[in-house]
């Protein structure tokens, strides 16, 4: 195997024990990070005006003019390690 996603330049070799883990998130969840995503890659500069407000879902009660960065959820989360085989 050559390419993992989103890593790419990761490689494996027969033999190896390798590890890999899927989350599972809900739909906003989603959205929400690729939002996120977007605003962090577009630009590459940290410097870079935002393409668009990332509004999570944790709210500040005491202040809430005051947004809060940070999406709260709860996913399932599924893991097996195996063996790379030998390649033919």
């Amino acid at each position: 195997m050559s390419e993992f996603q989103p890593y790419g330049g990761i490689s494996v070799a027969p033999g190896q024990v390798v590890t890999v883990r899927q989350i599972a998130l809900s739909d906003a969840g989603y959205r929400y990070y690729v939002a996120l995503t977007d605003q962090v890659v577009n630009d590459g500069s940290p410097f870079a005006v935002a393409t668009a407000s990332v509004r999570g879902n944790v709210a500040n009660r005491t202040r809430p003019a005051r947004r809060a960065l940070g999406y709260f959820m709860a996913g399932e989360v599924s893991e097996a390690t195996r063996t790379v085989p030998a390649t033919k």
